[in-house]
This record gives C-alpha cells, sequence and structure tokens, in this order.
C-alpha cells in the first residue's frame, strides 16, 4: 500500500513492506520484519531534498535514515523527522 502526502514541491510517499522468512513446522516465520518506507522529497528552505526513512511497525517512534541524495543540517533533519 502506497500513501503520498503532498508538501510544498514535493510529496512524502509511503509503503509498507513485510520480509518473512519460511514457516516451520509449527507455522511460525524463521523472520519477520514490518516496516513503512518514508520517502520525502521536495523544497526544504532553498534546497530541493530527497531523503528515505524505515520505522519498523513495533518500534514506530524510531526512524532510520536510509540515505540523503543531499547533505542535510541537523536542523533540516529534525524539521523533516516524523512524530517530532
Amino acid at each position: 500500500m502506497t500513501t503520498l502526502y503532498p508538501i510544498t514541491g514535493g510529496n512524502i510517499r509511503v509503503t509498507h513492506h513485510i520480509d518473512a522468512g519460511e514457516r516451520d513446522a509449527m507455522g511460525y516465520y524463521d523472520y519477520y520484519y514490518a516496516y513503512h518506507i518514508y520517502e520525502i522529497e521536495g523544497q526544504l528552505h532553498d534546497q530541493r531534498v530527497h531523503v528515505r526513512a524505515r520505522s519498523y511497525d513495533d518500534e514506530p517512534n524510531q526512524v532510520l535514515w536510509l540515505n540523503k541524495r543531499n547533505t542535510l543540517s541537523p536542523e533540516q533533519i529534525e524539521l523533516l523527522s516524523i512524530g517530532n
């Protein structure tokens, strides 16, 4: 599922992913990760940005920044942080 949130000069795209291993005889997965990917594109002050972040379903208040196609200052990352 993909959700788009319009922002000034860009979008926030949210997709949900599940990465799971094989099930054993008891029906349990070898491993199971469910997470959201946030892709943020747009204008931030005088700079065009495109960043990606991942947040696992069992730790929704924590975000891991995956890549930055530009150099962001700590203040700019704070502005992009979800839930702050």
